[in-house]
């Protein structure tokens, strides 16, 4: 028997098996620590060294930020809505995109709410259509895309049978306009 697996022999009877799975343990934790944890510290070193040399730049609170925008947002959105006196303009313009996708429109409901203390007035239309699906969809699009004061409310959609290619929708659009009557 040669001296190596003698004393190896030797070592395994000396050390149990836990011994020797601490210390195999420790032997990975030792590679782990220097082949990954290492790198990753010195990134973090020269990331928080190029934090500090580069210039200062003004922080807003995120929250100041969002107020900020919402107010931007809000004063742009303002001035999107028409005078009242522009409905019967923009209600012309939705039914000529219902119509110029092939749509038919039937008789509709149409309703104005005015809440007190506000000069935004609320104009709800509503009226079914009937036609092809994808004509909706597209006419649904240009009116979102050209009025930006005219809301989606609700859509029900029904066919006849599966496979029909005609829909038949009820529609339920809320216009925004301002001023009085």
């Amino acid at each position: 028997m040669s001296q190596i697996t003698w004393a190896s022999n030797r070592l395994m009877l000396l050390l149990d098996a836990y011994w020797l799975t601490l210390i195999g343990l420790l032997a990975a934790a030792v590679v782990f620590t220097w082949t990954y944890v290492k790198p990753l510290e010195l990134e973090i070193a020269q990331l928080r060294y190029d934090l500090q040399r580069s210039p200062r730049q003004s922080l807003q609170l995120p929250s100041e930020n969002r107020a900020i925008n919402q107010v931007e947002d809000l004063a742009r959105f303002d001035a999107m809505i028409p005078h009242f006196d522009q409905l019967t303009i923009q209600l012309q313009q939705i039914f000529d995109a219902i119509n110029s996708q092939g749509l038919e429109i039937d008789k509709g409901q149409y309703k104005l709410t005015e809440k007190s203390g506000s000069s935004t007035r609320r104009f709800e239309a509503s009226f079914p259509v009937s036609g092809s699906y994808p004509g909706l969809r597209q006419a649904l699009a240009q009116i979102q895309q050209e009025m930006p004061n005219v809301a989606i409310a609700d859509i029900q959609l029904q066919r006849e049978e599966m496979t029909s290619p005609m829909v038949e929708a009820q529609l339920l659009l809320v216009l925004l306009v301002k001023g009085e009557r």
